[in-house]
This record gives structure tokens, C-alpha cells and sequence, in this order.
């Protein structure tokens, strides 16, 4: 359950995205320039975007072989996926095997040179995948590593090349999951074929490459696609959502892509979701339905820098189709900045959760939920919920996780007044009853030792909570820390540390199993411009 990223402050590299709300799932990373960058635009979407300066200019714009697989598997592939028009039958995933402890300041790749922006998920027997940029020849190439349950890397220390084709000196948000067999799958742009075009590849736990050597063209273009994300469908399909600038950079579009375990798309070159009179589409997100289909949103906006912006649910079957007559509007009344990205999680029963973050009275921004059921209905009470009723404190950077034994949302959150910052937290039911006080449980108090959203990772009973907090006096140097939110009455947050070194930390990434806890991963530049370090908080 993914995540929130910590990002980097203005001239200096730390672990502090939310302040600003960038949702910090679209950005870049310079090449060059590492410790003194320009200010970012929403053009360029860096992941550096700082948490409490709104950039004086931004822009949602942000800066493929067919596969030939074996027919037959192909078209099993295609007989064997589910029936979207009910709810499908679960498939069978082996029991996780938990690490014996949690694993605290663990070393992912430690090599020469830059390696950046890590994602992490969790696969089967108590494994692991960590992918990451390194640009230790000068090229953005893409990596990844499997550590088995006691965080010992499975394939060479430096580990597996997954491709070392043309980028840029920056780099975008890229996803990575794994699927039901434990292999890894992960989608990400770059400029093979000279401009920006996204690609999918799957990595099998013996470190294969499943799906050809240069992967999969999800939707070539003669635009540039941006920032994949991907949703595990049912059947070992994968479904696929990005965003397009084209027409000289006067139009922006989401584009869907669904591929059959084999690899092969199976939406022709790709579903296209345009704005809505003149508008454009941006900033997509998408997750997997409980009942074969998947849901995605996004938010429609006549400017790239405007605040008048909609955002946008649909639901897709696994033949493309919406499932609903229209697109569920989540919400068009109130000011949704540029710089803040909505969030989604699925529910268990066809439906999902949405959040976002806008601004009250030119000035405080407060952040708000709005549960979608399986019919496209907002579930509750005035079309959304705040997660904090203080009108005194700004709240951004919201993290969500859905519990399905209590059928409840968890949602964490940054919460800023008066230069001092902490974590809060808040679940709701579907129709909208909070569990805690109105303005939010404190999870970590207000102080001036600031403290950032990490991500949050759903377990049986509640939710695994990350954050950093600014110990050593710099916004370069952080702590990283976790601790268990169980769902009763009062509950006692007991975090540990996950790192206390004092070293610059960026770009974090959380995912779990949903039993065993949760895994943090980070870059850090402790001894050079950058290495991948990774926690796990266990049960």
C-alpha cells in the first residue's frame, strides 16, 4: 500500500515533500547541479519540489517494439481472465513468510556513483524487490535487487540491469509492484526513441527478464508520456495509467494500458481520457478494484497553473470498457493547487478512496477524503470529509491505507502550525464516521523539530506509520522512524528508529504485505551523491 515520498528542500536534499502537498509521485532528479537546483516547475514535477515554497512557475506538463509472445499463452491469458461484470474469485497468493525482526538502516546498493529514487515492494517467502536510477556510467540506468527475509541481496551487489537505454540528465516517477508469482514488475519513461515514451518489464525472481530484453512499449507517441503507474489485475494482467503532453505542449491527456501476464497490450495503443471542454487531463492515479476492474483518477484543468481544477473517477473493465454510465466527479468546488497531487486506495468491496488536499480562504491548506463505492457513488456526508475538523493548522502530504477486517480507511498525515510540524492520523468508515477526535489523533507531537510524512502500509489491525523528522538541526540531515497505529479506542504509537544516522535522505517509498509490516526505502547521500538504504518495521 503505497505511499507517500519525502522530497527535497530548496538547495539542500531532505526527506520533505508534504509540506507543500507535491505529492512527489511525478518528479525529476538533475544529473547535475545536485545541491543547488533551480526552483521546480510542474512542468518539470521534480521530486525535489520544496515542502513550504510554492514555485513561481510550474506546469503540469512535465519536461516501442511490439512484443511477439508465444500466441497460445496469449490466448489463454485472454480465456482465463475474469468475469468483470461480477466479482471475481481471489487468487491464491502463498501466506507471507515474515523476517524474524525488523531490519533497521539496511544497506539495498552501496556502489559507485548516484543511485536514485528507490521503490520498494514486497514479494512472496519473505522477499523483497528494490529498484532504483543509477547513473554511476553517466546514464540514467534502471536496477533492481531481490533481498530474501533476512535482507541479504539475492543477485549481485550491484544488481540486476534492467535497462540502460537513452534518459535524460533528470529522471521521472516510475512504478514497481510484483505480481502473484513474486516477480517483479515495474513501468518507467525514458528517450529511446528520442522522446519520452513509456515501457514496461518484468523481472522473475531469478532475475529474467520475462518480457523481452527492452521490455514493453506501453504506448508509443509521437508526445511525451510521463510518470506510469500500475495496478495488479486479476488473471497475472497488469493495467497501466501515465500522462501525455502533445501538441506542442498545448495538450495533456491520461492514457491506460492493460497487458496480458505474456506482456501483450491488450488495449490496442492505448485508452485516452481528454479533458472536458478544453481542459486537460493530468496527474493520474490507479488502483485495482476487488472485483476485476480497476479505477482511476484524475483531474481535469483548463490552465497548467490553475487552481480551478476536477477531479475525476472512472471505472474500467478488463475488455477497456467505463463500467459507469459517467465519470463520478469527486469534486469541483473547491481550489486544488497544482502542486498537490490526489491519492486513491481501493476498498474490498468495488469501490475505492480518494483524497486530496486544497486551499480554504486563499490561505490554510486542509486536506479531505470522499469514499467512491463500486457504483460510482460518493458514500459521504456533503461529498467529503476533512481529516482535521482544526482550522488553525495546515494539514498536507495524505497517506491512505485500507483495513479490510474492520472495512475502515486509515489516512496520515503532516500537520504544520506556527513553524512546528507533526503526524497525525484519522479512520473513517464509508459513511463517514471518524474513530478519533474530529481534529485527528497526534501521533507525533508539534515541534520545531520537524517532522515528515513517509507513507503508511495496512496490516490486519491497523496500519504501519512512516515518517522522518529533522534531529540533527539541518533539513538535510533526517531520522527515519515507524511505529504500529492499531484501530481501538486510544491507541498507543510506539515508534522505533529506523535510521539515526545523520545523513541527507530522499525520494522514500513504503509497500507491505499486509502481515508482517512494512518496508521504507530511501536514497541517501551518507557517503557520495547517492546510495539506496531501506528499513523494515515487523510485527
Amino acid at each position: 500500500m503505497k505511499k507517500m515520498r519525502w522530497v527535497m528542500v530548496l538547495l539542500v536534499v531532505a526527506f520533505a515533500a508534504a509540506a507543500a502537498g507535491c505529492s512527489c509521485d511525478e518528479g525529476k532528479h538533475h544529473a547535475e547541479d545536485a545541491d543547488v537546483e533551480d526552483t521546480p516547475t510542474e512542468a518539470e514535477d521534480r521530486i525535489d519540489t520544496p515542502p513550504d515554497v510554492v514555485p513561481d512557475e510550474a506546469a503540469d506538463d512535465p519536461p516501442a517494439e511490439e512484443p511477439a509472445g508465444d500466441g497460445e499463452a496469449e490466448e489463454e491469458a485472454v480465456e482465463d481472465a475474469a468475469d468483470i461484470d461480477g466479482d471475481v474469485e481471489e487468487e491464491e497468493v502463498p501466506p507471507p513468510v515474515c523476517p524474524d525482526a525488523s531490519l533497521l538502516d539496511l544497506a539495498v546498493v552501496t556502489t559507485a556513483g548516484e543511485q536514485v529514487v528507490p521503490k520498494v515492494a514486497t514479494g512472496i517467502d519473505g522477499t523483497t524487490w528494490f529498484s532504483w536510477y543509477d547513473n554511476a556510467g553517466g546514464n540514467y540506468d534502471v536496477r533492481i535487487q531481490l533481498l530474501d527475509r533476512e535482507g541479504t541481496p539475492m543477485f549481485d551487489p550491484a544488481g540486476i540491469l534492467v535497462s540502460d537505454l537513452s534518459s535524460d540528465t533528470w529522471v521521472t516517477d516510475y512504478s514497481l509492484i510484483t505480481d502473484t508469482d513474486g516477480a517483479a514488475v515495474l513501468a518507467f519513461n525514458d528517450m529511446r526513441a528520442g522522446n519520452f515514451d513509456p515501457f514496461a518489464y518484468k523481472v522473475s525472481t531469478a532475475g529474467d527478464m520475462v518480457w523481452f530484453a527492452d521490455g514493453v512499449a506501453l504506448g508509443p507517441s509521437e508526445g511525451d508520456d510521463f510518470f506510469p503507474k500500475i495496478a495488479r489485475a486479476p488473471g497475472g494482467e497488469t493495467v497501466y495509467a501515465w500522462e501525455r503532453v502533445s501538441g506542442g505542449d498545448t495538450s495533456n491527456e491520461v492514457i491506460l494500458q492493460r497487458l496480458t501476464p505474456a506482456g501483450a497490450p491488450m488495449w490496442g495503443t492505448g485508452l485516452v481520457i481528454e479533458g472536458v471542454v478544453d481542459a486537460r487531463a493530468v496527474r493520474p492515479w490507479i488502483a485495482a478494484a476487488s472485483d476485476g476492474t480497476v479505477i482511476v483518477i484524475w483531474m481535469d484543468t483548463p490552465d497548467i497553473m490553475s487552481y480551478d481544477r476536477t477531479i475525476f473517477a472512472r471505472k474500467i473493465d478488463a475488455g477497456g470498457a467505463a463500467v459507469w454510465g459517467t465519470d463520478t466527479i469527486v469534486v469541483d468546488d473547491q481550489e486544488l493547487p497544482f502542486f498537490y497531487d490526489p491519492v486513491l486506495v481501493a476498498d474490498d468491496d468495488g469501490g475505492a478512496w480518494v483524497a486530496w488536499t486544497a486551499i480554504i480562504g486563499g490561505a490554510l491548506s486542509k486536506s479531505f477524503v470522499q469514499h467512491i463505492d463500486r457504483d460510482g457513488q460518493g458514500t459521504m456526508p456533503g461529498g467529503r470529509l476533512e481529516l482535521s475538523t482544526s482550522m488553525s493548522s495546515h494539514q498536507y502530504d495524505p497517506a491512505l491505507a485500507f483495513v479490510a477486517t474492520t472495512g475502515e480507511l486509515v489516512a496520515a498525515w503532516r500537520e504544520e502550525s506556527g513553524g512546528e510540524s507533526g503526524i497525525y492520523a484519522q479512520r473513517f468508515t464509508s459513511t463517514g464516521v471518524r474513530g478519533w477526535a474530529t481534529t485527528g489523533l497526534e501521533l507525533v507531537p508539534l515541534s520545531t523539530e520537524l517532522a515528515y510524512m513517509g507513507g503508511i502500509a495496512g496490516v490486519a489491525d491497523g496500519a504501519v506509520v512512516f515518517y522522518s523528522k529533522m534531529s540533527f538541526g539541518t533539513v538535510m540531515d533526517l531520522s527515519v522512524h515507524a511505529g504500529l497505529l492499531e484501530l481501538t479506542a486510544a491507541p498507543v504509537f510506539s515508534p522505533v528508529t529506523l535510521s539515526d544516522v545523520q545523513s541527507a535522505k530522499s525520494h522514500p517509498d513504503v509497500d507491505g504485505d499486509g502481515v508482517c509490516g512494512g518496508w521504507i526505502a530511501w536514497d541517501d547521500m551518507r557517503t557520495d551523491a547517492g546510495d539506496i538504504y531501506a528499513g523494515f518495521f515487523g510485527l
